[in-house]
């Protein structure tokens, strides 16, 4: 990858304008979660400190995803019995408040 060609993907990642931007990124972060789950399954944890990490890095993924799948959809919708439809939309005042979630995990986990 060209020099440019990373600055531009870092800004686009960094910055978020877009939904599909949103998207990429916490898929991004998903993944490293993920895979640090995967990497450490079998660990034995010989520290209190160490079972809590483990454990908190299974929260910011589940957390993570949770963020992803409300804004990868467009939202939320309903339809009523009577055929009245809302049409999806997302909430900026419910991802904010995942997000903060998120933040005051990470200072739990900062402050252990």
């Amino acid at each position: 990858m060209e020099l440019e060609q990373l600055r531009t993907e870092f800004l686009r990642l960094r910055l978020c304008v877009t939904l599909d931007d949103c998207v990429s990124m916490l898929e991004m972060y998903s993944e490293y979660f993920f895979k640090v789950i995967l990497n450490h399954q079998n660990e034995q944890h010989h520290s209190i400190a160490n079972r809590d990490a483990a454990l908190i890095n299974q929260m910011m993924l589940t957390k993570t995803l949770h963020v992803m799948k409300l804004i990868e959809n467009g939202g939320v919708g309903f339809i009523s019995e009577g055929g009245k439809e809302l049409r999806p939309i997302v909430d900026p005042t419910i991802i904010a408040s995942l997000i903060r979630n998120i933040f005051e995990t990470v200072g739990l986990f900062n402050l252990n």
